[in-house]
């Protein structure tokens, strides 16, 4: 039978995850830290339950022990809400999620049944191609989390595949069966995003007819994927924290609140360092979506894997293409690791459709492409004085209306404040 151990000195909670846990698991107790070490010496267990703050020590002092023996066995962290700091050094530290007091008894119950249930992960190797060192830590850090439901940070450059990240996570997951739910900050308006987000009940605004659900309710028992989060405007990510903290929202002219249950993922182009430092994403919300860590490394820093990526989308793409893929032999998905992929995978996947509609490859031309910075240098100031004049009408026919000229110029509203920044736009 599947073994816990509890470690937990509060006798109130202590009852209730026995009469919550009782017939899904042999349970063994552990009031203190010293009675914790001395059944972590003489036994083995498929799930531990761990406190944070015991009478003579810490949770954190068992995990560390679990991690000295590399004992393979599944760690969760009982956390109050001031311990959310601890919890989260506890998952770096190896412990698979945290779980803030008090739990629902149905929650509770549902999220150690996922833990005991052994999973069949899709096969990595196949989705995530590649054998650098990068990509084989990536596969581990995907299976590691995706039987958790913690909030997971994936950044990197454009083309790195963040999304296929976040997809494979929750198609490893127990919400597989359940909505995948992108939600990109950079198409949303901030003037749209409530209703987007969050839905909006009738009259609420001028046109709205009709309750409306918003994007986040279609992600119920399933996992929201945020991407480009950073570039949500700050009033959104406001309203983004407390729905984040409590998974619970009010539709727009709406006094009745919404719970929901659904996992949260988030991706963004910046370094993670960035982030928080050009005040790209409030600090609260980021160590609230940060809880793990991923980060994607550029093509260009692991060339070992673009002919595996290559091999991997020739037939895929042939398919699509209904193009003879011969012009792919060997020697020219070899040549394709001398190249500079700025674009990432997406810039391989780019390369590889548009050669066989061609029926060529053409790789000076792909040169040309990559390498060519003495003829973008050459028409640098041409584009930005084109980019300055447009801009500009759109400002105009649009009254100033940054929203509507970022509509007009189908740009992100974050990229057009940018853009008038870096061209001194007077408004």
């Amino acid at each position: 039978m599947t073994k816990i151990h509890i470690v937990e000195d509060n006798a109130s909670f202590k009852l209730f995850l026995k009469e919550t846990l009782k017939d899904l698991a042999e349970l063994t107790f552990s009031d203190t830290l010293y009675d914790a070490m001395k059944r972590i010496e003489s036994g083995s267990f498929d799930l531990h339950l761990l406190d944070m703050k015991l009478p003579d020590g810490s949770g954190m002092d068992v995990l560390n022990e679990l991690n000295r023996k590399n004992a393979d066995e599944k760690v969760i962290v009982l956390t109050a809400y001031g311990d959310i700091p601890l919890a989260i050094e506890a998952i770096k530290k190896g412990a698979l999620d945290f779980w803030q007091k008090p739990i629902d008894y149905d929650v509770l119950r549902e999220k150690i049944k996922n833990l005991l249930v052994k999973r069949d992960l899709i096969n990595l190797e196949e989705t995530i191609a590649g054998s650098s060192e990068e990509i084989k830590k990536l596969r581990q850090e995907i299976e590691r989390v995706s039987g958790t439901d913690i909030n997971i940070m994936i950044t990197g450059p454009s083309g790195t595949g963040k999304e296929l990240v976040a997809k494979t996570i929750h198609n490893n997951s127990s919400r597989k069966d359940k909505p995948f739910v992108k939600i990109d900050f950079s198409t949303i308006p901030p003037e749209l995003a409530d209703s987007e987000l969050f839905g909006a009940v009738r009259g609420a605004y001028t046109g709205a007819s009709e309750n409306r659900d918003g994007r986040i309710k279609s992600a119920d028992k399933g996992t929201i994927y945020f991407d480009n989060i950073d570039e949500a405007d700050q009033k959104t990510q406001a309203r983004l924290l407390r729905f984040v903290q409590e998974k619970s929202f009010y539709p727009l002219g709406s006094g009745k609140e919404i719970k929901i249950d659904a996992r949260i993922i988030s991706s963004a182009k910046k370094n993670i360092e960035n982030l928080i430092s050009d005040n790209s994403i409030r600090e609260d919300l980021f160590f609230r979506l940060n809880v793990y860590l991923i980060k994607l490394t550029p093509i260009n820093e692991r060339r070992e894997d673009i002919e595996e990526i290559a091999r991997k989308y020739v037939p895929i793409l042939t398919e699509k293409t209904q193009r003879d893929a011969s012009i792919f032999t060997d020697n020219a998905l070899k040549e394709m690791k001398k190249m500079d992929w700025k674009g990432n995978e997406r810039e391989i996947i780019n390369f590889i459709e548009r050669s066989l509609l061609s029926g060529t490859i053409d790789f000076d031309e792909e040169l040309k492409r990559a390498s060519g910075e003495s003829l973008k240098s050459k028409l640098k100031s041409v584009k930005e004085e084109c980019e300055r004049r447009e801009i500009a009408s759109a400002l105009l026919e649009a009254s100033n209306n940054k929203s509507e000229a970022a509509r007009i110029l189908k740009i992100s509203y974050k990229s057009l404040l940018d853009k008038i920044k870096e061209y001194g736009i007077e408004e």
